[in-house]
C-alpha cells in the first residue's frame, strides 16, 4: 500500500502578514499565482473572498488547457487570528489534497508563508507529489513577486515607474478614459477587479472597460512601487489612505501589454 506524502514548503515574504493573509483569502490572488498552471473553473470569474465552510466543484484543467479531473473543494477553516486557511480536497487520481495556508509575521514587515499538504493519490501518489512540490515552489515564487509591492525594495526603475504610474493614476481618478487607453497596446489583455466588476477584454474593448472601471468614482492614490524589467507592481490605496488595490503591470515599449489588478478589500463607499 502506498503511503500519502506531506509537502511542506515555506518562504519568507517582504510584506506584512496582515496584507498576505488579505490577499490569501482572495480568488484574485489563486489567479495570480496559479496563471498558466492550472484553471479551475470555480474561480475563473469569482471576486468575493473564500468562505469558511463552502464548497465547490468544477474542471481542474493543467496548463489552462488539458482537463485532468473534476476537482472539489471544501474551505474548512478559516481562521484570521492564526492566518490560517484549511481546505480538503480531491478529484481524479487524487483520493485527498489536505492543504494549510498558514501566514506568520516576522520582524521588519515580513511574513512567512507556508504551504503544507498532505496527499493520497493511491499508486499515483508519488508523482502526484513530484508534481505538488513543484506547483507550490513555482506558487511561492508568484506570491513574492505579489509581495514585492508591499516591501518599499528600491528598483533601479522605480522612480521612472512611480512617475509614470502616477500620470495613469491621474486619469483614472479623472475619467479620462482617452488618456488611460493610450497608455495601452493594441493586443492589451486587461484583466481587473474593481468595484466587483471582473473584465477580460483585449484590443477594442479596452476603452469601454476603463470607462466602467472609472464608474464608481473612487479616487485611488499610488503609494508604493517595485519595479524589474519590464514589470511594475503597485500598490495602490483608497481614499482612506489604506491599502485598496495591487496592480500588476508588463510593458512592452512603454505601453501596457498585460494589467492584473488584484482588489485587497472592498471599496470604500461614499455617503
Amino acid at each position: 500500500m502506498t503511503r500519502p506524502r506531506t509537502i511542506r514548503r515555506s518562504t519568507v515574504l517582504e510584506a506584512p502578514a496582515d496584507l498576505v493573509w488579505a490577499a490569501v483569502r482572495t480568488p484574485q490572488a489563486f489567479r495570480f499565482v496559479t496563471r498558466r498552471l492550472l484553471d479551475w473553473r470555480p474561480v475563473r470569474t469569482r471576486v468575493e473572498p473564500w468562505r469558511e465552510g463552502e464548497q465547490a466543484t468544477g474542471w481542474l484543467l493543467l496548463g489552462g488547457v488539458v482537463p485532468f479531473s473534476r476537482h472539489r473543494i471544501h474551505i474548512v477553516v478559516i481562521d484570521d487570528r492564526q492566518r490560517l486557511m484549511r481546505s480538503d480536497e480531491s478529484g481524479g487520481v487524487v483520493r485527498s489534497w489536505r492543504h494549510d495556508i498558514v501566514v506568520e509575521p516576522l520582524d521588519g514587515g515580513r511574513a512567512r508563508y507556508t504551504d503544507l499538504v498532505d496527499i493520497d493519490a493511491g499508486l499515483f501518489t508519488v508523482f502526484v507529489a513530484a508534481f505538488a512540490w513543484a506547483f507550490y515552489r513555482e506558487r511561492q515564487r508568484r506570491w513574492s513577486v505579489l509581495a514585492a509591492v508591499l516591501s518599499g525594495t528600491d528598483h533601479a526603475h522605480q522612480e521612472v515607474a512611480l512617475a509614470w504610474l502616477r500620470r495613469h493614476q491621474t486619469a483614472f481618478n479623472e475619467g479620462d478614459v482617452e488618456g488611460l487607453a493610450a497608455d495601452y497596446s493594441d493586443d492589451v489583455v486587461l484583466e481587473a477587479h474593481i468595484d466587483g466588476h471582473r473584465m477580460d477584454l483585449s484590443g477594442s474593448d479596452v476603452p469601454a472597460a476603463l470607462a466602467q472601471a472609472t464608474a464608481a468614482g473612487e479616487r485611488t492614490r499610488v503609494t508604493r512601487v517595485a519595479a524589474s524589467g519590464n514589470l511594475i507592481a503597485a500598490q495602490i490605496d483608497g481614499e482612506d489612505g489604506a491599502p485598496y488595490m495591487v496592480s500588476f503591470w508588463e510593458l512592452r515599449d512603454a505601453r501596457i501589454v498585460r494589467d492584473v489588478s488584484i482588489v485587497l478589500r472592498s471599496a470604500p463607499r461614499h455617503g
